[in-house]
């Protein structure tokens, strides 16, 4: 086994859940440096109520002692469960956690949040996934607008938006360059200045609540800017 290379290895392991990666690490020093990248792949960062959970503050103590494994780290993920809300005193509190933590934004692909967050600090210019349900404001709009008109090759884009956010969900897809979509799910947002410049292939789209649907979506089939596939 110890044979394999480590390509064959992360096929292998690469739809297991992090419990039993960390199993698999812990029988070999082998198997531990070939599961590294997958443990690390994903910096999950997990609330319940605001309050950090025990294995996100593990995970973060190990990152910060040891700086070298934030290379591995591809995709970020914030959830907050229960019912307590998120509030700028949080944000500001992760947002310094986070600086002790070696992230190299040119290696994150994913970014991914149930809660009004975002690193307001780091740009990840190589994108490809950006999945956002909260509540935006002007300095979040900047951060997403940024994004979502550098980041050429984003494929997956769901934007969740409360209704109270109409000021500024009118802007937030205008100059946008999504010209490689494959999954689209929009809500509460205006799909007026929407339009793509090149056709999209799309596996799967989900318009909800979102002002001027029926024009945008006579526009894609007019211009025959829509494919499904």
């Amino acid at each position: 086994m110890d044979t394999l290379p480590p390509k064959v290895y992360w096929m292998l392991l690469g739809d297991l859940p992090l419990s039993d990666l960390c199993n698999i690490s812990r029988c070999s020093r082998s198997l531990c440096e070939i599961a590294k990248p997958m443990l690390y792949r994903v910096l999950h960062l997990s609330f319940n109520d605001g309050n950090l959970r025990s294995q996100t503050l593990l995970l973060l103590r190990t990152l910060v002692c040891n700086p070298g494994l934030s290379r591995f780290v591809r995709s970020i993920s914030l959830e907050n469960n229960g019912s307590g809300g998120w509030t700028k005193g949080h944000s500001q509190l992760l947002t310094l956690v986070l600086s002790g933590v070696s992230l190299r934004p040119e290696r994150i692909r994913g970014f991914s949040t149930t809660s009004s967050w975002v690193p307001l600090d780091k740009y990840f210019l190589n994108l490809n996934s950006v999945v956002y349900t909260g509540h935006i404001t002007s300095a979040e709009l900047g951060w997403f607008r940024w994004h979502l008109s550098n980041c050429k090759q984003i494929s997956r884009l769901h934007l969740c938006l409360p209704k109270r956010v109409s000021n500024h969900q009118f802007r937030l897809l205008e100059a946008t360059s999504l010209d490689c979509l494959i999954e689209l799910y929009l809500e509460h947002c205006a799909l007026e200045p929407l339009l793509p410049k090149h056709p999209w292939r799309l596996q799967w789209l989900d318009l909800r609540l979102c002002s001027g649907t029926e024009a945008f979506i006579e526009r894609l089939l007019s211009g025959n800017q829509l494919q499904f596939v």
